[in-house]
């Protein structure tokens, strides 16, 4: 009876579980509880206390305090500002008491008077680089703020130095809160004067640099890897480090001041991992970035075409690819009709003797590697020629 129980529950469990699977994602979105405009922006709040605002440019609103949301501003737990945003005006998230997250995009530009003042709840906040402008109480009475992250220049910090019973060094931002504030190194835009309490308790320390966000891709011409990645805040130049194994040894490669890297040396078939990291005006140096590995390619052949004198077939010819074994040529009657593969071979040129007069074919090359099927070229481009009368 107890076997039979347990095999009861258990078919139960499975039966719900795939119920569950059933019921589409949608089922569990988060509920819509107030959407609309800002004058060139949209907002909208749902149940779960995010609030996101999207669409072009600014709102200024010099008087305040006048936002669509502003009824709901105990309802929100998190802000997003999508890209595109660049600035959202006067008293934006004031008295947000319980607002615990903030997303600023690359691009917002301008945090206005009082914009997270009274925010109890928000810990920390990030500011990108982009933002040229921090008006009078942005952040004041964020009992809870610790963390402050600038990435990009030291902004115009604009507001009053003096209002009777509090007096300040700098214009009043911060008032009632203490915190960290990290700037980035080797950016000199953030001298000392720059480094102030501005109206509350904030200690300034630089931030160590940032690890490279890499992408890695194949240059199509060369069958190299290249790498990039978007300038480091604080970063004077880059080290390449490169290795033939996840876990191997890694040495450093190349250095450059540059935002990118072509290992024009990497041989076809062979796959390599790098790291890259950021190193300041200094000498000291950042994380680094997570490894990328990639496997080189054969270069795509630079295909010439023509047609044989005596006979009038289709003629194509290639300089050999390092690190090829072979090459494959596809054929196709238009130029984006559907290619086979038409021949193979060890030679750089080939003949099609089978081209009926009077037709044209279009054609593309690809080099084969020895090593790896990783490493075959990217084709070549595509060449076309009308068949002809032997002559």
């Amino acid at each position: 009876m107890q076997h039979k129980r347990k095999t009861c529950l258990l078919s139960a469990i499975l039966m719900l579980m795939l119920v569950l699977t059933l019921v589409p994602a949608t089922a569990f979105a988060a509920t819509v509880v107030d959407s609309g405009s800002y004058e060139s922006l949209t907002y909208k709040l749902t149940d779960d206390g995010i609030l996101t605002i999207s669409g072009k440019g600014e709102v200024r609103n010099p008087n305040g305090y006048n936002t669509p949301w502003a009824e709901k501003a105990s309802l929100i737990k998190q802000v997003v500002i999508q890209k595109g945003v660049t600035g959202v005006g006067v008293d934006a998230f004031r008295n947000c008491k319980n607002l615990e997250k903030v997303t600023l995009p690359e691009g917002y530009a301008r945090i206005d008077v009082e914009q997270f003042s009274l925010c109890s709840k928000l810990k920390e906040i990030t500011i990108p680089s982009t933002v040229k402008y921090i008006g009078a109480f942005a952040f004041s009475n964020d009992s809870a703020l610790r963390t402050v992250k600038f990435l990009g220049n030291a902004p115009t910090f604009n507001g009053p130095t003096d209002l009777g019973e509090l007096k300040s060094d700098s214009p009043i931002i911060f008032y009632g809160v203490t915190a960290t504030c990290y700037y980035p190194a080797g950016n000199t835009t953030w001298t000392s004067s720059a480094r102030k309490n501005y109206g509350g308790t904030l200690t300034w320390k630089k931030a160590a640099m940032s690890a490279p966000a890499v992408s890695i891709t194949i240059k199509a011409d060369s069958g190299k890897p290249h790498l990039t990645w978007p300038a480091v805040s604080g970063a004077a130049k880059y080290e390449v480090w490169r290795a033939t194994s996840k876990s191997g040894t890694y040495t450093k490669y190349y250095t450059t001041t540059g935002n990118s890297y072509t290992n024009t040396s990497a041989v076809a078939g062979d796959t390599y991992y790098y790291k890259v990291r950021a190193i300041d005006s200094n000498g000291k140096v950042g994380s680094f970035s997570t490894i990328h590995y990639i496997t080189c390619d054969c270069a795509r052949p630079t295909v010439i075409i023509s047609t044989v004198a005596s006979t009038g077939k289709p003629h194509l010819k290639w300089q050999a690819v390092s690190g090829a074994g072979k090459y494959e040529i596809w054929r196709a009657t238009s130029k984006s009709g559907s290619y086979s593969k038409y021949y193979t071979t060890t030679s750089t040129q080939f003949t099609n003797i089978s081209a009926v007069v009077d037709h044209t074919y279009y054609y593309k090359v690809k080099a084969v590697c020895t090593k790896s099927s990783y490493g075959n070229s990217a084709f070549s481009s595509i060449k076309s020629i009308t068949c002809v009368k032997a002559k």
